[in-house]
């Protein structure tokens, strides 16, 4: 399972990793979120290291400061800084098959 983070001070240590990080952005009363979040928790357990997620219910300032406009939105972040990014489509969201092309775009070994 990703880790929860809820504060900017988790987020911070989760965007430093060196090996990358995927972090999902999704809002718990979403639908296309919901949708989404099991599918995203897949991959995370087979690479627990390299995802977390982000409910903008409680970091909303998150949303403003990586430009998320669409919920279900993932970022690849190395070093702290943005590699990546598979924005969800309004009205549909992200599905698995846009997740394994994304994660296969990156350079992290994860099973698919």
């Amino acid at each position: 399972m990703s880790r929860l983070v809820t504060n900017e001070l988790d987020l911070a240590r989760e965007l430093g990793s060196d090996q990358g990080m995927f972090v999902l952005f999704y809002s718990s009363w979403c639908f296309f979120s919901a949708m989404f979040l099991p599918v995203f928790e897949s991959y995370a357990e087979r690479s627990p290291g390299n995802f977390c997620r982000v409910d903008l219910e409680y970091m909303p300032g998150a949303a403003e400061e990586y430009a998320i406009e669409v919920t279900p939105t993932i970022i690849f972040f190395k070093n702290g800084k943005t590699e990546r990014r598979l924005d969800g489509e309004p009205e549909i969201g992200l599905d698995e098959n846009k997740l394994v092309k994304f994660i296969h775009s990156v350079s992290v070994p994860v099973k698919t």
